[in-house]
Order: C-alpha cells, then sequence, then structure tokens
C-alpha cells in the first residue's frame, strides 16, 4: 500500500501517528498495532518481548502493509497516543539487532524512526510491508513460549494478529507463497513530432510465471482543453486497445526484476490518405477491407492513423487498464501523459523522444482520482496553471498552458464509472 508507506514516511511526532489510529476500544486498526514495552528490558525478559513484537511482524508480512509502533499506548481516557517506554535502552539499535533472529525468512524492506518526547522517553515507529517470501514464520530461540508464538505463522484479522491454519499456511506454500504482484499499464512515448507510441508494460512478479490472465486497455485522445477527441465516427470517448492493435492475454507473464512491454511498435500518427478518422496498418496492408481501409481483427496491428488535422489536435493521451490473474482482484490503472500541442513543441518545449515525470502539484489530484498524472521532464513549471482555487472551470483553449482546472475536470470525466 503505496499510501500506507507515504504516511509513515511524513510521520514525525506522536500527533501526526494519532492520524492513523482507530475507534476501536484500544485505538488500533488492521493497519495499525501498538505495542507498549512495560519494563526494563534485561536478559531475563528481552527473549518475550522480542517474540510479541516478531508476531505482529510476521502478521504484516504475511497479510497487508502496516505499522508497529513499539513502544506507544492509547489512552482510553484521553483517547490519544501516549509514549509507554519504561525501557532505557536505544529501540532503533535493540530492533536492528533482533531482526535477524526474529522471522523467517528474513525480510526485507522493513523501515524504522524513532518519535521521541521529552517527558515520557521515546517510541519506535517500524513501518512493515507485505511480505515477498511468504508465508513468514516467527524465529525459533531459546525462550520461555508461554503464548505458543515460536516458529509458527501469523495473520492479520480486523485488528488482531491470529495463527494462520495449517491448511492455509499448506496452500501459500502450495502457490509459490503467495498471490503473484504483477501490475499491467499503458505507457505514452513522444518519438517524435509526427508520431507518439503506445505500449502495453508489465512490471512482472519475481518468481511466478503467469499464463492467465485477464487484461482490457482503452486510451482516448484530448484537446488543448483536456476534451475528448474521437478517432472513430462512432466512437464514444474511450477507445478498445484490443479493438485497435490486438489482444495481448494470449501472450504468457514471464518472472523478472525488471518492467517490459508486452507488444511493441504500437504507433499513433497521421496519414491524410484515408478519408476516415482512423485506419489500422497491420502485417499484411492487403488483406484490409477495401471500402473501410481498416485491417482485418486477426492481423498484428503496428500503427493507427488518424487525419493530420485530428493528430494536431492532440494534447493529452489517457490510458486505463484493469488487471486480474490467479485469484488477485482486478485492478484498474488510470494514467493521464500531458504532452502539449506537438505543432508548437519548440516554442515551449523540446519533446522527442521525451521523459516523462510526475509533478507535486498533480498530486492532490491523483489522489481525489487515483490516477497518475505525466508530463514532460523539458516541460516548464510556470506553464502549469493552479486555477483550482478560484472553483471556476476554464474551457476555452489554450495549446500551451496545463490548466489544473482542465485536469480536474478531465479526469472526473473518464473515472466517472470506474
Amino acid at each position: 500500500m503505496a499510501l500506507l508507506h507515504d504516511k509513515f514516511v511524513q510521520i514525525e511526532t506522536l500527533p501526526d501517528l494519532q492520524q492513523l489510529i482507530g475507534y476501536t476500544e484500544d485505538g488500533e486498526t488492521s493497519l495499525l498495532e501498538l505495542k507498549s514495552i512495560r519494563e526494563e528490558l534485561k536478559k531475563s525478559n528481552r527473549q518475550e518481548y522480542k517474540a510479541l513484537l516478531a508476531k505482529e511482524i510476521c502478521a504484516f508480512l504475511n497479510s497487508n502493509d502496516g505499522i508497529v509502533a513499539w513502544g506507544a499506548d492509547f489512552d482510553r481516557d484521553t483517547k490519544k497516543l501516549v509514549i509507554s517506554n519504561e525501557s532505557s535502552m536505544n529501540l532503533a539499535d535493540e530492533f536492528d539487532r533482533l531482526l535477524p533472529q526474529m522471522i523467517d525468512p528474513v525480510p526485507t524492506g522493513i523501515e524504522t524512526k524513532l518519535i521521541h518526547d521529552k517527558s515520557n522517553g521515546e517510541c519506535l515507529i517500524i513501518f512493515v510491508p507485505r511480505g515477498e517470501l511468504a508465508p513468514y514464520r516467527v524465529g525459533d530461540w531459546e525462550c520461555v513460549d508461554k503464548k505458543r508464538i515460536l516458529n509458527r505463522y501469523f495473520m492479520r484479522s480486523g485488528t488482531q494478529s491470529v495463527k494462520i491454519p495449517e491448511a492455509i499456511v499448506r496452500s501459500m506454500y502450495l502457490a509459490n507463497g503467495r498471490m503473484p504482484r504483477i501490475t499491467c499499464s499503458v505507457d505514452v512515448r513522444i518519438l517524435d513530432d509526427h508520431s507518439i507510441s503506445l505500449n502495453t508494460v508489465i512490471s512482472p512478479d519475481k518468481t511466478t510465471f503467469v499464463n492467465n490472465y485477464y487484461c482490457t486497455r482503452d486510451v482516448v485522445l484530448l484537446g488543448g482543453s483536456l476534451e475528448v477527441i474521437n478517432i472513430r465516427k462512432e466512437s464514444d470517448s474511450w477507445e478498445s486497445m484490443d479493438l485497435l492493435f490486438g489482444r495481448i492475454s494470449e501472450k504468457p507473464i514471464y518472472p523478472g526484476e525488471e518492467a517490459y512491454a508486452i507488444d511493441s511498435n504500437k504507433v499513433l500518427t497521421h496519414d491524410d490518405r484515408y478519408n476516415d478518422f482512423m485506419f489500422l496498418s497491420g502485417l499484411n496492408d492487403n488483406n484490409a477491407d477495401a471500402e473501410s481501409g481498416r485491417a482485418p481483427f486477426k492481423e498484428q496491428f503496428h500503427n493507427l492513423y488518424v487525419r493530420s488535422d485530428i493528430f494536431k489536435q492532440i494534447f493529452a493521451v489517457a490510458t486505463r487498464t484493469t488487471f486480474a490473474c490467479q485469484n488477485v482482484p482486478a485492478k484498474t490503472n488510470t494514467k493521464l501523459f500531458i504532452i502539449g500541442n506537438i505543432g508548437l513543441r519548440n516554442e515551449i518545449a523540446e519533446l522527442d523522444e521525451a521523459q516523462f515525470s510526475r509533478r507535486k502539484v498533480m498530486e492532490p489530484l491523483e489522489k481525489k482520482y487515483d490516477a497518475e498524472i505525466y508530463i514532460p521532464t523539458t516541460y516548464p513549471d510556470a506553464l502549469i496553471v493552479d486555477d483550482l482555487a478560484s472553483g471556476a472551470i476554464h474551457m476555452e483553449p489554450d495549446k500551451i498552458r496545463i490548466k489544473l482546472s482542465h485536469v480536474d475536470n478531465t479526469l472526473r470525466f473518464l473515472t466517472r464509472d470506474k
């Protein structure tokens, strides 16, 4: 959960952490666990505290991202978080020493930070990401294990960390330890002032081969005020890329560390030889329908041609991908690539093979619509106009500037059915 990690990064004080508590009696939620330290950590009791902490970390690793506040508690009278750490030890150093022994296999990606309180001491905030190598279990060491924690598997159930039934542990191992983590999106790149590529990019799981999956891909072209440009006479906003370029679901997804394009050479360009709004170019254009100028669906399409007057109107391209596989729920990924007016590129920025980046000014809109907004790195910040404060939506064409009101209105329209 990227959002939870963002919140962890922002935590500097107890009031910051307070924003994550729930309405339960103890303030805990499915994403937050509080572990107070009621006595000095000495050799006689250190192993017991280690087991209790390991249980909570193990549960988050086997479930979803979570935060453990070690040395904090919830005051039921004031309904506020308080430091609850009677130990004089440096918790950060102690945790770093204990972690390699606490969980098997040893997890990665865990982050910590100390929160200090002048009057009550300190607590350690631990961000635990969902693990890549589940199932995880608590380690086994010499300890009086009164609560039967050692060498066992745990997961989150509501606000509790509970033992995983043996049958589920066995099925987790049979399923290579966890559900695959795969994301899919359609990325846009400006090749030159005559062509734009639209490629389906897969971020594969590190260990899992996937042969059967569900994937839909859609695209929409947008003009200077981020209004929809229909590329076919009968189209209505979103165009199916399966219809434009062919399906990809027959192609297996191989495990790996790096994202890669599962299709290639999918290019949007212009050609005035064709009277229709759109023309698909396949491997064998001779098989195209002579009347409509479209290649048959069975062809492996490479290019999407539009009339040059339509191509010159393009100010942005939006893509939408829905992907699911192997019991992983379908997730929709929406991206908006604002490229500027290609015909005016020399007046604003050099766009040939330009790299895209996300800008801080767009973050509120990204969170509002669960979308990613990309702008060429060469595009000046001065041409991004924050006019949302006025509450007005300016619909007049603007071929150079990017207005946040236009972006807001466009994403509201494009995500209305999500």
